[in-house]
Order: structure tokens, then sequence, then C-alpha cells
């Protein structure tokens, strides 16, 4: 008090040592106290318990480390046992910054009295024991085996390219600020459920198993599995043509001789919902997927014209091997923002985990140049969004990709004593979200961190070229469904397919040549990259010879600017060809292709350039290329190449 009397009694530290008290608490529970006892002797199983509930998220894989560990001190079914309930009941979801064997060294100091850095200095385990490097290392293999959302996996590859790039421009971090997503954690009767769910899916997969080997003499290989399994589902029928009879059935042998046939389809678009269960797929034909793009099967059928009351009909009556919630998704009218929001928010555990796995990351492998001791501070999304309103930003506009921009402005921005204030003013204040965050922001003031800062941060993002990565992977239908008879029509432009002409699927490349200042474009299908020759007749018929000068080829979100005669130039990331050779093009800003504005006719063009943009959005045109062959006469140049050495 202030006569300086103590009037409390002094305490203890006591450590919450979770991961340890909740190891035990289940063993305890489910076994009894000796169980326990026998078990935390053995300091190693435990430490190898514990690493695989860290590092694994699914519950299929976890199951599969544990019953791989010697529990030497357990029986078959007590161990069985046991490994159910951490299941359901273990959540590991944070990481130290020491490995098992820095702990190892550490702890013994520790117990003798001395404190943490006074331990460490006694094992002299210092900086020259860290991996931390001035760019940003990539994955190991063994952290590539153990990541198995190759989502997750993209994301950190990116991560890595943006961060190196960054410090090869402009020198090392001093820190880095990183915004988390909100986490969603399983309840115990939510995992119960989940775990009910895959014991069936378990019991399922075999059956499934068992009579693909009998149908096809083998076992399925790669996505044939989950293929079959929805093709079984549907009773053999595309989900979006089915309910039109013949016309949507897909014939299992064609299902699993030709990978590009039919495909596995997000009902909800993923992009849009952030759900990758199996609730939220469907099997369809690869023309139905292409032409339904990002769009639900409400607002596919509303832009094509289809019978919606029909189809209704069809799902609700017909297609009773589909669960309820995947039958709502498929009916699914109103998918505007604020149900989409929802969506992503009930499906927002892989991000949180990405965002997560980054930081960690960088904090282990990546050198920053501060002398504070936290140097990756981490935000969450929600204080992002209250920041944005105290410091006079204003709303965020998801119809152009400079959100983002203004987010990472406000996070670098961000200080941990302003993010702490915040997050303690913030839980007094219950009730919050978006469309309050100005109501909110009134009651907590924080003064900007510049003078007109508003006007700074425009200036800023005003100067910003998004970059997008461009689409030059060659996938997807290689013909069109709709097949007819080789009488009827000529080959041209066409390929055989079981005796028949089959129209090209989409376009993935456009080769541009150029003649007596005239541009020419050769349309390179799915197919075409199989061949032992590229196409040379231009989208007009014309037959491209040696008089033709070849420019470059242009694939999907590549950034290119056209010129037409009496008009002004446009730039923008080319999204994706018509027919009759019109370009449709996305302004590099825009989230969504515009129509209106972004529909060019290719007949009569001044100019085309094509540029290559890098990570940081710097642009330079490419000239000209060189015409790169088909993957089947470059995988037999490789073997060439391998032979002769």
């Amino acid at each position: 008090n202030k006569n300086g009397e103590v009037t409390k009694k002094p305490t203890l530290f006591e450590s919450a040592f979770k991961g340890y008290h909740g190891l035990r608490s289940v063993v305890t529970e489910v076994l009894s106290p000796i169980h326990w006892h026998n078990l935390a002797q053995d300091t190693v199983l435990l430490n190898e318990i514990a690493t695989i509930f860290s590092l694994h998220k699914s519950d299929e894989k976890i199951r599969e480390a544990l019953l791989n560990l010697t529990f030497s001190m357990f029986t078959k079914e007590e161990r069985e046992k046991t490994i159910e309930a951490l299941l359901l009941s273990i959540n590991f979801d944070q990481f130290l910054n020491l490995s098992l064997k820095a702990l190892h060294k550490i702890i013994p100091e520790m117990r003798k009295g001395l404190t943490y850095d006074k331990a460490v200095d006694a094992v002299k385990y210092k900086k020259e024991a860290s991996t931390q490097q001035k760019f940003l290392r990539v994955l190991s293999k063994e952290e590539q085996n153990e990541l198995t959302n190759r989502v997750v996996k993209r994301a950190i590859a990116q991560t890595r390219k943006v961060i190196n790039a960054l410090i090869r421009e402009y020198g090392q971090f001093d820190k880095v600020h990183i915004e988390l997503a909100r986490e969603i954690k399983r309840s115990h009767k939510d995992r119960k459920k989940i775990e009910d769910g895959q014991k069936k899916y378990q019991t399922f997969k075999e059956e499934v198993v068992k009579e693909f080997i009998e149908n096809f003499g083998r076992e399925p290989k790669g996505a044939e599995l989950l293929k079959y399994r929805l093709w079984k589902e549907q009773g053999g029928y595309c989900a979006y043509s089915g309910y039109k009879g013949t016309a949507g059935y897909i014939q299992p042998d064609k299902l699993i001789a030709d990978v590009k046939y039919a495909e596995i389809d997000h009902i909800l678009p993923y992009s849009r919902s952030l759900e990758d269960g199996m609730y939220n797929k469907v099997l369809c034909l690869s023309k139905e997927n292409q032409d339904k793009k990002n769009q639900t099967p409400y607002e596919y059928f509303n832009l094509i014209g289809r019978d919606w009351y029909a189809y209704e009909v069809y799902v609700k009556g017909m297609l009773k091997g589909l669960s309820k919630a995947k039958k709502t998704r498929l009916l699914k009218k109103n998918f505007d923002e604020n149900s989409a929001k929802e969506f992503r928010e009930r499906n927002i555990n892989d991000t949180a985990y990405m965002a997560k796995y980054i930081k960690n990351f960088i904090e282990e492998n990546l050198e920053l140049t501060s002398k504070s001791k936290k140097k990756v501070l981490s935000i969450n999304g929600t204080l992002t969004n209250m920041l944005r309103h105290n410091w006079g930003v204003g709303t965020k506009s998801r119809n152009t990709h400079l959100h983002h921009a203004v987010d990472a402005i406000l996070i670098a921005f961000a200080t941990d004593s302003e993010v702490q204030r915040l997050s303690t003013l913030s839980a007094k204040l219950e009730g919050f979200n978006y469309q309050k965050s100005e109501e909110k922001a009134r009651k907590i003031r924080f003064t900007p961190p510049l003078k007109e800062f508003r006007d700074e941060v425009q200036k800023s993002i005003d100067e910003i070229f998004v970059s997008n990565a461009p689409r030059r992977k060659i996938t997807g239908s290689a013909h069109k469904e709709t097949i007819v008879s080789k009488k009827v029509k000529s080959s041209e432009g066409k390929f055989e397919v079981n005796g028949g002409i089959a129209e090209n699927g989409e376009v993935k490349r456009v080769d541009i040549f150029l003649k007596n200042k005239k541009y020419h474009m050769v349309f390179i299908y799915t197919a075409d990259f199989e061949k032992t020759k590229l196409p040379d007749i231009t989208i007009k018929g014309i037959q491209i010879d040696d008089s033709f000068e070849f420019m470059f080829s242009i694939f999907k979100d590549e950034l290119i600017e056209i010129k037409q005669k009496n008009k002004e130039a446009f730039q923008g990331y080319l999204k994706f060809v018509e027919s009759d050779g019109r370009f449709n093009i996305q302004y590099h800003t825009e989230s969504q292709y515009n129509k209106k504005t972004g529909r060019f006719s290719t007949g009569s063009l001044e100019y085309i350039k094509k540029y290559q943009v890098d990570v940081l959005g710097a642009i330079r045109e490419i000239k000209k290329e060189t015409r790169v062959s088909t993957k089947k006469v470059l995988r037999e140049q490789k073997k060439l190449a391998i032979k002769n050495k």
C-alpha cells in the first residue's frame, strides 16, 4: 500500500504447462493415475506425443502418427482407448521458439534454480545455434511432407518470394507484423461428431475400394477414389446436368479412363466460401465445371437460363444418396457477400493455421535487425478493422485488390502497445462487428500515426501496381462434351475422339504472330500440348509459314496492352479468350472481371504488347519470345539430353 506495507502474501511462480496437464488429465480419467505415472516416466514418448499434436492438423493424421508410437507401458486396448480420448480432448496450437534439443539442455539448469536467461548462458546455447538467415529459406523435404494442405504450401511459397524480393530491394527487415485470422476452435461435441463421421467414412471407403477393384481390376489411384465415391452418391449423373436425363450421365469406364472427362467441383466456390469438405464437393462433367466457373449452381443456372424449378425437384427427389448439407448447398439461392462471409468465418481454421505457421516460420528462420525482444508481432484481423476506422482510413471496399494494401499499411504502423490497448478496450465493448466499427471507433480514440494519415495512405496505394501470378499450368478437359460424326463436320480445328470429332476445349495459350503490320492469333488448346507439333492455323484459317514473325505467347493472367484503331489503349490481365478471338481483360486493381469495360475485339489491332510483372509490381515489356513447343516434344528432348550425357 501507500505506506509500503505488504498486504498480499507473495506467490511462487506457477507455470501453466497446459499441454502436460491436459495429457495427465486424459490418461488419468480414461485409465488411472498409475497409468499416467508410468507414462510420465517416459519423457521421450511424451515429447513425441506433443510434437504430433503440434505439427499435424487433421485427426486422421494425428491418429496415424500416434499408432506408430510404442506405448510399452500399455496394453493394445489401453493404447487405443487413450489415443481416441486424446483426439477428442487435446489441442496444441502454439509453438515455442526452442527445439527439444535446446530444452533438454536448458531445463536441468532451471531446475537448479537458475532463471531462463542464466540457464541459457550456463549451457552456452546462444545465437550461433540459430537457423535465422538474411533471406527466408525454402521448406525442407520433411516440412513439405508434413504440410499436406496445398493451399498452405502455396501461401508459404508466395510469402517467401515477396519477403525475399523486398529484402533485395530495400534491405533487411527490422520487424515483421502479421495479421492473424480469428481461429474458431472445435468443441468436444464437434470433435466427437467429426470422429463418428470419420469412422463412418472409413467403413464406406473400404466398401468403395473393394467395389472399385471388382469393377476395374486394380486399386484406385490419385483422385479416382473420390470421383468414384461421388459418382455413386450421385447415382452416376452429373451434379448440374443430371436432371436432364441421359445427357448428364457420366460413363464409369470413361470416368476412370479419361481424367479430363469429369471433374470434382466445389458447389459453393472455394474462393468465396473456404469450404473444402465433402459436403461442398460434387462430380460434374468438365464442360459444366468450366462454364460454372466461380458461381453457385443458382447463379450459374440463372446466367445460362436453365430451368431452376426442374433442378430443385431433381435434387430433392432423385439425389437420395446426398447428405442434407450437400443438398442445401446445391439449392442455396442467396450467396451474397454477407452470406459468403458467414461461410468463410466458419471455415477460417485453415487461414488461421496458415498465418500461425508463417509467423513461427519467420520467427525461426528470418534474421531481423530490431533490438526488440518481440520482433514478430501478430495482430488479430478484427483489430485491423477497428484501426481502419480509428485512424480515419474509412470502410473496406472489396471491388479492388487495394484493400489488402491498406490493411498491410495499418498492420505495419500498429505498435505492440497500441494493439494491447485496443485489445483490452475492445474486450470491454462487446458486440463489435464490421457494421458497428465506426460507432465503436468513436468510443475508442487513437491518434493516427502520421499527420494527414488518410491522404498519405491514399497516395501510397495510388502508386501500387497489383501483381498476378500467370497460370501457365496445362490442366482441364481436352475437348468439349459434344461429339459429332466425321461425315457431318470436317476435322479442321477439331480432333478425333472414339470415332467422332470433338470440339476443342478451353484455350490455354494464344500465340501471336506478325506479318505486314497485321497481328495473327493461333489458339493452343489443352489437347495440343500432347501432340508432336503445335497448331499452325490462325483463328481465321490462315496457314502460318516462315513469312510470319512469332512475337510471343499469352497465358491466362499475363499482363497485356492492346490498342484498337481510333481507340485508347487498355492494359490489364488476360482472363479468357472467346472463340471469335475477343480478349477479356481485367484491370490490374479490379477484384472481379467487368464485361462492360474489359471485352475487346482483336480484328483491327494497332498493336498488342506483353509485359512481365514481378512480385513487387515492377513491369517490363517482353518484346519477343521463342515459341515453346508441346509437352510431348519437350519430354522427348529431355530424354535425349539425358541419354547423350
